[in-house]
């Protein structure tokens, strides 16, 4: 089987895949490589069809092949889960992936990115662009200044076409061109409750943060938008050491809110039933009939259920037969779905399998299940 090429840097515990933009392969994040954690995360950076080490392989450059090539990547890594830093382009390919695959993307990191709608211009523009693409060096070197405000001397946009130039096709710099300006899954991501982080460039082009805004913050519930200060759309090549904090920062927040309880594990759901966002995932296979979770019910008396918030005694009591069960974790995080594979065996006080579970599947029970009798 056939993979992009890619780099690994680290061996940490948290995986990270990350992508490249459209102006440059897997080297333009070079200048952030001596900055990196690599005690705590590894790092593989892919190159995508047509660019960098993988410029021989040929494609059609969409959206679909680009996730595809990534799943195929990681499990050939033997990578259950792992978070996605995307930038520009790829920011539109990591939510992809994100959204065919949220039991096992962790988070999401989008720098400068494309949204899933697109970023269609005008005829004029998309020529231009096009002409960019397929030689034009004057165009792509004005790509290029009026992404960082034309802040930079004329070696700093020449060095990156001629960098673009040798590590690329004009094949593939064109497919990813027609990817990200006439793509559009928006439909299919609103509601995703993946965790993101969402990076625009104080001096990227006029309209970025509202753009973000507009999109972004309004399709998904659980997205953080920040500014890369003293940067424009390419802050791995502008401000390195800022971005790599900015980046570790965030992924170390996700790892906080783990909670490891052997055959299972609490963390950010993607289904989302209770206000702190956490679900119940699975540790390891399950086969149909196993014991998921078994209960560790608490009884509690009228007192001790009056001292609970009404968030507790809403969520995560039940009654039954008159006698008060309070739910500990990880019982309590399991969600409800249409779609369930648990369901609740109050006899035996467990979470049973319906079907086969796989290893990173979220658990559910059924939305229509009764607790209280």
């Amino acid at each position: 089987m056939e993979f992009i090429a890619h780099k690994q840097i680290g061996s940490g515990k948290e995986k990270v895949l990350v992508m490249h933009n459209w102006m440059g392969d897997s080297t333009s994040y070079d200048s952030m490589l001596p900055y990196l954690n690599t005690a705590e995360y590894t790092y593989v950076f892919v190159d995508l069809r047509g660019y960098g080490r993988s410029k021989e392989i040929k494609g059609t450059y969409s959206v679909e092949e680009a996730s595809t090539d990534a799943i195929k990547l990681v499990d050939s890594l033997a990578w259950n889960e792992f978070h996605l830093i995307g930038h520009s382009m790829s920011g539109m390919i990591v939510q992809k992936i994100a959204v065919d695959n949220p039991a096992r993307v962790k988070s999401v990191i989008a720098i400068t990115p494309v949204p899933a709608c697109g970023s269609p211009g005008p005829k004029e523009m998309m020529d231009f662009l096009e002409s960019a693409a397929l030689g034009n060096d004057e165009a792509a070197m004005q790509c290029i200044n009026t992404l960082t405000s034309n802040r930079y001397t004329m070696t700093f946009a020449k060095n990156m076409v001629k960098d673009l130039r040798q590590w690329s096709t004009s094949e593939a710099r064109l497919g990813y061109l027609n990817m990200f300006s006439y793509t559009d899954f928006s439909e299919s991501v609103k509601g995703l409750r993946t965790p993101i982080l969402v990076l625009f460039g104080e001096y990227d082009f006029e309209g970025s943060e509202a753009f973000m805004r507009n999109t972004f913050l309004k399709w998904y519930p659980n997205v953080q938008l920040e500014c890369c200060k003293a940067s424009g759309h390419y802050p791995m090549i502008e401000t390195p050491v800022t971005l790599v904090t900015t980046i570790e920062k965030f992924l170390s927040a996700q790892r906080v809110n783990s909670m490891d309880f052997g055959n299972v594990q609490v963390k950010q759901s993607k289904i989302g039933q209770f206000k702190d966002g956490l679900g119940v995932f699975a540790n390891r296979e399950f086969k149909k009939g196993d014991v998921v979770i078994q209960w560790e019910l608490k009884r509690l008396n009228e007192e001790e259920y009056e001292k609970l918030s009404e968030y507790e005694q809403e969520n995560f009591c039940h009654r039954r037969n008159g006698i008060i069960c309070y739910y500990p974790d990880p019982e309590r995080h399991v969600n409800r779905s249409k779609n369930p594979n648990v369901a609740p065996d109050f006899q035996r006080e467990a979470n049973i399998a319906l079907r086969d579970i796989r290893k990173g599947e979220e658990l559910s029970i059924s939305d229509t299940t009764q607790e209280d009798f």
